[in-house]
């Protein structure tokens, strides 16, 4: 019997707009566009173009306008860490990044 990967939290497939800043290991400042695959209550999965290591702290703004309605601007602002880093194949290109969240914040424009 193949073994079930187990969680503590459900993940929602969200797919969302999201604004990543980390320091690379040289400590320069770095930011990128991606998006968000999933989502749950303690983090997320992000892809975009450049590979961030693993361990590496990332401030993620995740825009929430499209599920709060076009009138309303709204994101969470996300401080976490990249648990894992995975180059893509296939039809996706760039990484995917597993970040488990630090602490984040709701805010609204």
């Amino acid at each position: 019997m193949p073994e079930r990967e187990s969680r503590d939290y459900d993940r929602y497939g969200l797919e969302l707009p999201v604004q990543v800043t980390w320091k690379d290991s040289l400590g320069n400042a770095r930011e990128e566009t991606g998006t968000t695959r999933d989502m749950s209550r303690s983090g997320t999965y992000i892809i975009c173009n450049s590979s961030i290591d693993e361990g590496c702290e990332v401030d993620l703004e995740i825009d929430l306008t499209i599920c709060a309605g076009a009138r309303i601007k709204s994101c969470v602002s996300v401080g976490g860490k990249v648990v894992r880093n995975i180059p893509l194949t296939g039809p996706d290109t760039g990484y995917g990044h597993a970040i488990i969240f630090d602490e984040y914040k709701f805010m609204r424009s």
